[in-house]
């Protein structure tokens, strides 16, 4: 990334801010000389080195990254919150000019994971201009093809992963499902995983409401209405209840769910979440027939 501060520039300046001083810092570790080229910018350090000077400096290499980046964060994790925010299945204008952001900071460093992150974000608007499953599926499958090679995942493939998981047929969903829940395990309190992992099973009961499969929704779903409860995912737990609504109409349920799904409409637009909910109305229109006031 262009413009990333100095290492040695930035340890400096928070040794200095902190009140540490050079001793402090380099005894035991180098020799005062060698902290001083460091500091100056005219000698590298190895990768060890510098986390063993930023963790004496009370600070992790996480942070000390942001700091580096003029207090941003790594571009895929910020792009990945603004597409969080975006909710995919609603806004196309706001997704098409992050895709021009994302392939503008393939221009600046040419990441992997950002070209993959943009074959995302591409199928995502073809499949909301022209609904065409297939058509999408292609920008897709050239993020799968390149993963599936790999021995091992790491956190930002499994990032990727969870969020293609239901636009493929289910022979591939279940080899990625099968994938995904390893890594959940090893990375379980790494990052963002617990969010990851309800995510996945969500976008799995996407996949089979897409198909028209209620019945089989409800195992998958009641998973994810216990995570999102356990982490305390309000967003996560009305959509997951509406799931269950959708199962419940389809089982017989008809007065008492419609009245829930009501309740579940005015929630989300209390919390100012108008767009899901006008989302939520319009699937269960397409459902039941039945408009919500």
């Amino acid at each position: 990334m262009k413009n990333r501060r100095q290492i040695g520039d930035l340890i400096k300046e928070i040794r200095e801010n902190s009140g540490v001083s050079s001793r402090n810092l380099y005894e035991g570790l180098m020799t005062r000389t060698n902290l001083y080229r460091i500091e100056n910018n005219k000698h590298g350090s190895n990768y060890e080195t510098v986390i063993q000077l930023v963790e004496r400096l009370s600070m992790n290499i996480g942070e000390f990254e942001y700091l580096r980046r003029g207090y941003h964060d790594y571009p895929l994790n910020e792009f990945m919150d603004e597409l969080r925010k975006i909710r995919v299945s609603i806004n196309t204008e706001a997704l098409k000019e992050l895709e021009w952001k994302i392939n503008q900071q393939i221009d600046d460093e040419g990441s992997e994971i950002l070209v993959d992150l943009s074959h995302m974000i591409g199928g995502y608007i073809i499949l909301q201009e022209t609904n065409n499953l297939s058509l999408a599926r292609e920008k897709f499958l050239k993020i799968w093809n390149r993963l599936k090679k790999k021995d091992s995942l790491y956190y930002n493939d499994v990032l990727l992963l969870s969020n293609i998981l239901f636009m493929f047929d289910e022979d591939i969903i279940l080899l990625i499902l099968a994938r995904l829940n390893k890594y959940y395990q090893i990375y379980d309190n790494f990052g963002d995983t617990k969010r990851l992992k309800r995510n996945t099973f969500y976008n799995y009961c996407t996949y089979l409401r897409l198909q028209e499969r209620y019945l089989e929704v409800e195992e998958v779903i009641k998973i994810v209405y216990r995570l999102a409860t356990e982490e305390k995912d309000l967003l996560m737990i009305l959509e997951s209840q509406y799931c269950l609504c959708e199962v419940n109409w389809i089982k017989g349920e008809k007065i008492k769910t419609h009245n829930k799904v009501k309740k579940i409409i005015e929630a989300l637009e209390m919390g100012q979440q108008a767009l899901i909910a006008a989302d939520i109305k319009k699937d269960w229109y397409q459902l039941t027939g039945k408009l919500v006031e």
